[in-house]
């Protein structure tokens, strides 16, 4: 009996921090891509599954679609592709809805829409 509740509550506790899990894994997988010179793909589509879900789980968290705006900013930068850009300026956008005060999501959307502005 003792080895259930110990086994119920262990699972509750990895179910309550899971999300933190996540959210630290996303940010790791960011801070790296965000290097100077750092040119990967692959990780930046990986980071960018990794917020997908992240804002999936909690569409209010501004700081995951902030996640998610840079990682799409950096495959358009790695690929100079218009659609990761554009990608990047809708969740830069809600960022902005979430949190106006957003200094970073406003000083990355103003370099978004710069790259737009160059590549159309």
């Amino acid at each position: 009996m003792n080895a259930v509740r110990i086994g119920a509550v262990f699972a509750w506790l990895v179910a309550l921090t899971q999300p933190a899990f996540a959210a630290d894994s996303c940010a790791n997988k960011l801070a790296t891509l965000e290097k100077p010179g750092l040119v990967d793909n692959k990780l930046a589509e990986e980071t960018i599954a990794c917020f997908s879900a992240a804002v999936k789980n909690n569409p209010n968290d501004a700081d995951a679609y902030y996640g998610l705006g840079s990682a799409h900013y950096s495959l358009g930068l790695a690929t100079n592709n218009l659609t990761e850009f554009e990608a990047s300026r809708s969740a830069l956008k809600t960022v902005l809805k979430l949190n106006p005060n957003h200094a970073k999501a406003k000083e990355q959307l103003v370099n978004t829409e710069g790259w737009i502005q160059m590549s159309e």
